[in-house]
């Protein structure tokens, strides 16, 4: 369904913003981990965008941005994202003298595996089933229930950011993120 809809509503985009595709300064794209077929069709996109109206593509993790609205709160961070299949990404994150966030590891991990104890802050995809493991695990900083697990306005700025440093990507080399169950577990 994205795949047949997702240029229409750029272009639908651009109509309602008055805006022209040559004034983009660079393009925006999220890298995962996420849906096999969406990270495919959004990069795919992206890529053919920025290459056609040549300017620099810049991929963002998704763990990543769901977890730099909090980086201000001085305490390591836990972004959460639901894979399927009852499984989880999980990545440990700690603010940095940058103003940044360093990525510790991340993980494939089933709900009780992401767990743990301490005083961290939890973000993203927190359902009810994990919010209650977090509980009993003693972990008391999590984000209302109500609140957007991710942004697109934090993608944006983190993509702004970076552009504005030069550190793009190469668009012919960016590739999605993806977690393979074993191969995920120690980083």
């Amino acid at each position: 369904m994205h795949t047949v809809q997702l240029l229409p509503w750029i272009d639908r985009l651009f109509a309602v913003r008055a805006l022209r595709p040559d004034v983009l300064m660079g393009v925006a794209v999220a890298t995962g981990p996420g849906s096999f077929t969406g990270l495919r069709t959004g990069i795919a996109a992206a890529k053919g965008i920025a290459m056609g109206l040549d300017v620099p593509l810049i991929g963002v993790p998704t763990l990543l941005y769901t977890a730099w609205p909090h980086r201000h709160r001085g305490l390591p961070i836990r972004a959460v994202l639901a894979v399927g299949r009852n499984r989880l990404a999980v990545a440990a994150y700690t603010p940095d003298p940058t103003d940044g966030l360093t990525l510790n590891w991340l993980r494939n991990t089933a709900p009780d595996g992401a767990a743990e104890a301490g005083d961290l802050l939890y973000c993203g995809e927190i359902d009810g089933e994990l919010r209650r493991l977090l509980v009993e695990a003693g972990v008391a900083r999590l984000p209302d229930p109500g609140v957007v697990p991710r942004d697109p306005s934090v993608l944006a700025a983190i993509a702004l950011e970076r552009l504005s440093r030069g550190t793009t990507d190469n668009a012919a080399a960016l590739q999605a993120e993806y977690l393979e169950t074993s191969s995920a577990q120690g980083r």
